[in-house]
């Protein structure tokens, strides 16, 4: 009877303490009673980063001073810049969840990987713009400490956005030149371009292009078209996952010949009237001008992108990849 009751009492044990080392995801996925009241006390204490979400919105952290539970609104600072406002989802275990309302800084996805180290200061605080009666007014009861629906609410918002920061576009098109005759000819124009997001809605981007110059500067000859754009672009949100970016910049055109050779001094006037002739129109193609157009992006799955792009530089349809 004694050895039944220790194999009871060991196994009891050992049970309590398997549910205890649980991981925190499943932890924290547990939607059992908690008391959700706010902690009554201002505090400033640090925590350490977890984990993050995918859509970047919910952030696991440590709780290892025990002054954070569920429903307490929190401020996020790193080297006493306030970078966010969240509020406490879960609490489980010495870890939380929270869940990131508003961000004050372009540097928050930077500054919050797993392992970066966060300044806390609990409860509310005079600089916070956004009321937090009405973001809870957009939360039912049951919804406002469940992390699955919190998740699922930012990632159908986050879908519509262009929330990648890089763009690489690889395209074909059609750059607006001269012929030999200096009429204006149209020439088959690749592309490659990069764009980096800046901040907000502000882009900025960088293009190269070559075209092959066939019968230029003369008929029998071809010359190489490199050319080279700046650009700031504005991105503005579209139905349908499309995203429109009106853009102004730069451009340089840089047009070469190997084909095109001074003749010398003693060669006949023909020959270098000629030649000065092939120099005048490369130089007429290769030229520096400002620019401005269009682009269009249509999302047909996450990271990949068809592109559109038309302006007074160079017009292309391309593939483009984000992240």
């Amino acid at each position: 009877m004694h050895i039944y009751r220790w194999k009871l009492i060991l196994f009891t044990l050992f049970f309590a303490t398997s549910m205890y080392s649980q991981n925190i995801i499943e932890d924290l996925q547990d939607n059992g009673p908690t008391d959700p009241s706010q902690s009554n006390n201002y505090a400033q204490f640090n925590e350490e980063v977890l984990l993050k979400s995918k859509n970047r919105r919910i952030l696991i952290i440590t709780n290892k001073n025990q002054s954070l539970k569920q429903g307490d609104f929190i401020s996020l600072y790193v080297n006493s810049e306030k970078i966010a406002r969240a509020l406490v989802a879960k609490d489980r275990n010495n870890k939380v969840a929270i869940k990131i309302i508003n961000t004050f800084s372009d540097k928050f996805d930077r500054l919050t990987r797993r392992g970066d180290e966060l300044e806390i200061i609990r409860g509310d605080d005079s600089s916070f713009s956004a009321t937090e009666e009405d973001i809870n007014a957009d939360l039912g009861e049951n919804d406002l400490f469940s992390i699955d629906l919190i998740d699922k609410k930012e990632e159908k918002e986050n879908a519509k956005k262009l929330n990648e920061r890089n763009l690489v576009t690889l395209g074909i098109g059609l750059y607006q030149g001269i012929d030999s005759q200096e009429e204006s000819k149209a020439y088959v124009h690749g592309i490659l371009s990069y764009a980096i997001k800046a901040f907000g809605p502000v882009w900025f981007e960088g293009v190269y292009g070559y075209s092959n110059l066939q019968r230029f500067p003369r008929q029998d000859t071809s010359a190489h078209l490199h050319g080279l754009g700046v650009r700031l672009k504005l991105n503005i949100n579209l139905p349908a996952y499309m995203f429109l970016m009106p853009y102004a910049g730069i451009h340089f055109a840089y047009v070469s010949s190997t084909d095109t050779i001074d003749p010398g001094a003693s060669a006949p006037q023909a020959e270098i009237n000629a030649y000065n002739r092939e120099v005048d129109l490369i130089n007429i193609a290769s030229q520096f001008r400002p620019t401005a157009g269009l682009t269009l992006h249509k999302r047909f799955v996450p990271g990949w992108f068809i592109t559109l792009s038309g302006g007074l530089d160079v017009s292309y349809a391309g593939v483009t990849i984000g992240f």
